[in-house]
């Protein structure tokens, strides 16, 4: 049995040691690009979603290189995600493919999420498929801890920077016991905390908001954080992928939700959740107008509902809390250049605006 699923983020790295421990034969997925893209593209509807592109170009790839199984996780509400494992198991038996396919199905919960691996790994117990899978949530969180703490700084070697985060991420990847995982996270957030800062001002602070995929995913948003840590900004990103999980998964028990939390902020622009990120989306525009973040990027996948909805929720909250936002809409037919050119102009605006409020006298901008 060799298995495959689909690339998110981190998520491949965080996998490793866990399905080696399992003894779990893997055929990683390929990190999305043009040619995962195009492959998924020509097999799907023409409107379907940005990520349901990547992923299915991602299966087609990972059987095409030896997987007989696919893990995939399933789902429930408006947003299409949840029948992922539903429209891309007929697609791909109607290409021919022969596959096992192994789902959380309809709801995800922990319990059908430790089945999962348990039919990919019968000679495990369930206790012992437990503990890989905590610490399997326990790696995402700490990786997902080094890149916020690296988000926040504007590294004076951004290039030098990104590679120590990203050799930090593999020593956690690395660890096979949670001791080793602790020391490791420990280490990995102290090393952080050293990159030397660009200068000692304030920098221009952006958040980064919108669709799960394309936000974690910076092949697929043309690496937007690296962008704008160019241009001397930090970063605060609205979603992550071990926060993601615990919302749907509650591996973190005496961790409460931040979707429920963020339902709670939105309440005044929307009283019901049309699915996806959209509630997320709204609730952290309104929590970084609240600090004084400079400006939000909105990244959404063309045709990806959820986050049309909050696109057009947001409209009134940028002008609620006078808080600058530039919307990215991305398809197969986004070119890199354009969105480089959008965020060049975009950050542009935020220094001047920056400028323009140090300058004026503090009652001209009375607080909302």
């Amino acid at each position: 049995m060799k298995v495959t699923y689909p690339h998110v983020g981190d998520l491949t790295l965080a996998l490793r040691s866990m399905f080696g421990n399992l003894g779990i034969d893997v055929v990683p997925p390929p990190p999305p690009g043009m040619k995962v893209l195009k492959t998924g593209a020509i097999h799907s509807p023409e409107t379907a979603c940005l990520p349901y592109k990547h992923v299915l170009g991602e299966l087609i790839l990972g059987l095409e290189a030896g997987a007989d199984t696919l893990m995939l996780l399933g789902g429930r509400g408006p947003c299409r995600f949840g029948f992922y494992d539903v429209m891309q198991n007929e697609a791909l038996k109607a290409l021919g493919y022969s596959f096992n396919l192994v789902s959380t199905d309809n709801p995800d919960t922990l319990r059908n999420l430790v089945r999962e691996f348990a039919a990919v790994s019968p000679r495990n117990s369930l206790r012992g498929i437990a503990w890989e899978v905590y610490l399997f949530f326990r790696r995402v969180e700490a990786m997902d801890m080094v890149h916020r703490t690296y988000d926040r700084i504007v590294p004076r070697n951004l290039e030098s920077a990104g590679r120590i985060m990203a050799a930090e991420k593999e020593r956690i990847a690395a660890t096979t016991t949670l001791r080793g995982l602790i020391a490791a996270r420990k280490t990995a957030k102290d090393v952080i905390e050293s990159i030397a800062p660009a200068s000692a001002g304030r920098p221009l602070r952006v958040g980064i908001v919108g669709e799960f995929y394309t936000v974690l995913d910076p092949d697929t948003n043309f690496h937007v954080e690296r962008a704008v840590k160019s241009f001397g900004a930090s970063v605060e990103r609205g979603v992550w992928l071990s926060t993601w999980l615990n919302d749907r998964l509650g591996f973190m028990p005496f961790t409460r939700s931040d979707r429920k939390r963020c339902k709670r902020i939105a309440r005044p622009y929307l009283g019901f959740s049309p699915g996806g990120e959209c509630v997320v989306s709204i609730a952290k525009v309104i929590e970084y107008a609240r600090e004084g973040i400079d400006g939000v990027i909105h990244l959404l996948p063309f045709t990806c509902m959820p986050e049309l909805v909050a696109a057009t929720i947001l409209g009134r909250v940028r002008k609620d809390f006078d808080i600058p936002m530039l919307e990215l809409t991305i398809d197969e037919h986004t070119d890199g250049t354009a969105v480089r050119t959008r965020l060049e102009a975009f950050m542009d605006t935020l220094a001047w605006r920056r400028r323009r409020r140090l300058d004026a006298p503090k009652e001209a901008f009375p607080k909302t």
